[in-house]
């Protein structure tokens, strides 16, 4: 049975309420289930969750980077 369609809208704000160390574990559990059944009924709902996770930690780190020392950005 599919989980259905992904709402990217709510998974991206569920992600962005947990810490780092959640993020990370999410990440490590998204990406042993679709290895478990790469072609279940849900791995494409797992390969959006796993892109919506990682542009969650992609984010956070663009934010945590320094600023550049020629534009101030």
């Amino acid at each position: 049975m599919s989980k259905g369609a992904y709402d990217f809208k709510a998974k991206t704000a569920q992600y962005r309420k947990y810490d780092d160390a959640s993020l990370a574990y999410a990440a490590k559990d998204i990406r042993e289930a679709i290895a478990a059944w790469p072609d279940g009924p849900n791995a494409n709902w797992y390969a959006d969750d796993l892109h919506t996770v990682a542009g969650e930690i992609a984010r956070r780190a663009a934010r945590s980077a320094p600023a550049c020392p020629a534009c101030g950005k």
